[in-house]
């Protein structure tokens, strides 16, 4: 039970709101995305981006100098605030220019959760979501990708790829700081777990549709679905015929790609568990 191991979290993580405590429509607080690779979380960025209209921070906000904090709006119509909120130095300036007090953020995309905290305060805190897939799923997808990105990775094998390339426990270094050089304990992965139980918002890939009716109840963007943004949405969900095949278990490709998502294995075993849990408590906010 993690709750009786009494788990400190490190840094400012604290900066990120409990999930249990409801989050009111004139909060102080922005709703994060974690973004985590081939996950399934680009089909929730274009439904908020798009079909919400959210202001967002995001790479969008690369390349802006300003010395204020201001509202811009890409040729597509998307609207963003001029910080990038996926590099350690637009983050940094991000919290220079007081982006968690400002009001014009509505939501926030990035991957670098440990960096993120330090941009909020115990007063002005972030509100985390995010949506997982089986490491197995997003192992392959990340071959796939790279195989079109790069010429190397195009003439490896799926063995290849993993032995060399393939990300090791990507979530847990993610949640805990910790550089692909360091090596990861066992105690990294119940800090990751304890996280993710008191902290996040939990949305599955294979039930993206239940996940992304959960999370507008729950930061109150129902009432944002009005006209046309529910058909919206529809055109964003329509299922990928492209999935590629995994790896049966036992196979060389299956044991290469375990081996490198132990610890993420576990703890996407525990947000599957999450997700049930808070399936009935996220509906009273």
């Amino acid at each position: 039970d993690l709750a009786s191991m009494n788990i400190m979290l490190f840094g400012d993580m604290e900066n990120y709101q409990d999930w249990t405590v409801p989050y009111f429509a004139n909060r102080t607080d922005i709703p994060v995305l974690w973004t985590i690779p081939r996950a399934g979380g680009n089909v929730l960025i274009r439904i908020l981006s798009k079909c919400l209209g959210l202001v967002q921070v995001s790479g969008e906000g690369s390349n802006h100098y300003e010395e204020q904090l201001q509202i811009h709006e890409t040729p597509q119509g998307t609207r963003y605030v001029n910080v990038d909120s996926t590099t350690v130095m637009g983050l940094a300036r991000a919290k220079q220019l007081g982006i968690a007090k400002s009001g014009l953020a509505e939501v926030l995309y990035t991957n670098l959760i440990v960096p993120t905290s330090s941009v909020f305060s115990l007063k002005n805190r972030g509100r985390l979501f995010s949506v997982f897939r089986s490491p197995l799923e997003r192992s392959v997808s990340l071959y796939h990708q790279a195989q079109m990105l790069d010429r190397q990775v195009a003439e490896m094998t799926m063995v290849e790829y993993a032995s060399t390339r393939l990300p090791n426990n990507e979530m847990v270094r993610t949640l805990v700081g910790k550089a692909v050089e360091e090596d990861l304990i066992e105690e990294d992965l119940y800090m990751a777990m304890e996280f993710l139980r008191r902290k996040c918002v939990i949305g599955l890939a294979d039930r993206i549709g239940e996940s992304i009716q959960r999370i507008h109840r729950y930061f109150g963007w129902d009432a944002l679905r009005v006209g046309g943004v529910q058909q919206c949405e529809q055109e964003f969900l329509a299922p990928n015929q492209d999935r590629p095949s995994l790896p049966p278990p036992g196979s060389e490709e299956f044991n290469y790609i375990m081996a490198q998502n132990t610890l993420d294995m576990r703890l996407y075993d525990y947000a599957l568990y999450l997700f049930d849990y808070q399936g009935g408590d996220t509906r009273d906010y």
